[in-house]
């Protein structure tokens, strides 16, 4: 890994999506038969008013978590169509994990400066009787190209190209999510199909 690269992941606050963009600062794009996509894992820590808010309930936020990231860099017109591709693969890792879950499209209001449009995925918390956002996915069109300088060059000539991100995993909030709604009666958690080969192919984890 280069070493600017290595600075940057060190010194990145916040979410792993806010330097991702910045890898490719003044790169010019020749266009693709497929958008660039990029995945990273992240290590992540912040801690804002959500948190506090969180702490007198249940740790969902915490100070430090690994995530994996996706990114993507396309052409604008295509930016609707791999924001839904993006949610689609959050869906499927969620089905996955047979976790119960319904996505939110955020309102306009409830956007921050760089999304045009975000969706959250959020599991059903028992202990809570409520519905906490495990991943999302944010399309950010050009907003933040056009100030990084990644463009794309074709036979329309130059211009931005659109970014999109998503948290396919963040780990510590899928943990509690795969505990609390697959805690058995007696005290053993069933374990999701998909996980079965990762834990010597356990149907339950016993105390």
């Amino acid at each position: 890994m280069p070493l600017a690269v290595k600075r940057l992941l060190a010194t990145a606050r916040g979410m792993g999506h806010l330097p991702a963009p910045h890898l490719l600062q003044g790169w010019m794009i020749e266009p693709v038969a497929r958008p660039t996509r990029h995945l990273w894992i992240w290590g992540a820590g912040h801690v804002g008013r959500a948190l506090v808010r969180v702490l007198a309930t249940l740790p969902i936020r915490v100070h430090w978590f690994d995530k994996v990231e996706m990114f993507i860099f396309c052409d604008p017109k295509d930016a609707e169509s791999q924001h839904r591709a993006i949610l689609q693969f959050e869906q499927d890792y969620l089905n996955s994990l047979e976790v119960p879950y319904r996505v939110i499209d955020v309102a306009a209001g409830d956007l921050g400066s760089s999304a045009i449009r975000k969706f959250d995925c959020e599991a059903w918390i028992p202990s809570q009787e409520r519905y906490r956002e495990l991943t999302s996915t944010s399309n950010c069109t050009t907003f933040q190209s056009r100030r990084l300088r990644v463009r794309m060059k074709d036979s329309n000539g130059t211009r931005p190209l659109a970014t999109l991100n998503g948290t396919l995993v963040a780990i510590t909030r899928t943990i509690i999510a795969i505990l609390e709604n697959h805690q058995q009666a007696d005290g053993s958690v069933y374990v999701p199909v998909a996980l079965r080969p990762y834990l010597g192919g356990k149907e339950y984890l016993v105390p």
